[in-house]
């Protein structure tokens, strides 16, 4: 009987010891999802960060890109005309069409945001094309929650070529 009473006993001990394990168990789901939870709202703000850091990147790349061939078509044409605002003109409707298919917002490139730089109109002469656009245009995936820097929020790309 001693035996059978240590065996029951012994059952009792393991039914409560399962339900604590089960409890326990219980309780450890629900902090993990928390967990959980908070990490991937962590992951998804460094990844649209990054992201929105690469649309950036890009359009600033892309800006520059647009000053040199601005640049060069200047110095190219600028022979054909004394006149900068003529210059300007043509710059400005080249580099509109050039910006179409990228990032850049071609209506945001106009007369007053490109400006021509030269000091005459003479062969060997330096002539400079300066962009400046605001970059708040380029909405982004979370405008928002992630706002440009000050020093990002307008951009100035610039290039120099020589007349030919």
């Amino acid at each position: 009987m001693k035996t059978m009473m240590h065996k029951s006993r012994g059952l009792r001990g393991r039914n409560s010891t399962w339900r604590t394990l089960r409890q326990r168990a219980a309780r450890g789901r629900g902090s993990t999802m928390v967990e959980t939870a908070c990490t991937i709202l962590a992951l998804l703000f460094l990844t649209f960060g990054l992201l929105q850091a690469g649309l950036i990147y890009n359009a600033m790349l892309s800006l520059n890109n647009l000053s040199r061939e601005g640049a060069r078509y200047a110095a190219v044409r600028a022979k054909a005309t004394n006149d900068n605002t003529v210059i300007r003109d043509q710059v400005v409707a080249y580099l509109q069409g050039r910006a179409r298919g990228t990032s850049i917002d071609p209506a945001q490139l106009n007369s007053s945001s490109i400006i021509i730089q030269s000091a005459s109109i003479r062969s060997s002469q330096p002539i400079r094309v300066v962009i400046l656009y605001n970059m708040k245009q380029n909405k982004g995936f979370v405008p928002a929650l992630l706002p440009l820097p000050a020093s990002f929020a307008n951009y100035q790309a610039s290039a120099a070529n020589l007349i030919e």
